[in-house]
């Protein structure tokens, strides 16, 4: 089962960053708090090799595309 990390070490580091996360069978449920970052997550597994994530954080709301494998995602502020 993979379950996809949304949580950015890079915004805060990894000593500043809690991050909690809920796998289902093809999905997963992230919360993210960094400081007064924080966002929270839905994704889904769309097909063998694709993840799509629906996250909210603190900046609105973002759509991501993540590729499985490679760990690249695609992400697009709305």
């Amino acid at each position: 089962m993979w379950c996809p990390l949304v949580c950015k070490s890079v915004l805060c580091g990894v000593l500043w960053s809690v991050s909690l996360l809920v796998c289902g069978v093809l999905w997963s449920v992230s919360l993210c708090v960094c400081g007064v970052l924080w966002s929270v997550s839905l994704c889904d597994v769309v097909s063998s090799g694709l993840s799509l994530c629906v996250s909210v954080v603190s900046s609105g709301l973002s759509l991501c595309v993540s590729v499985v494998s490679s760990g690249l995602s695609l992400c697009v502020n709305v």
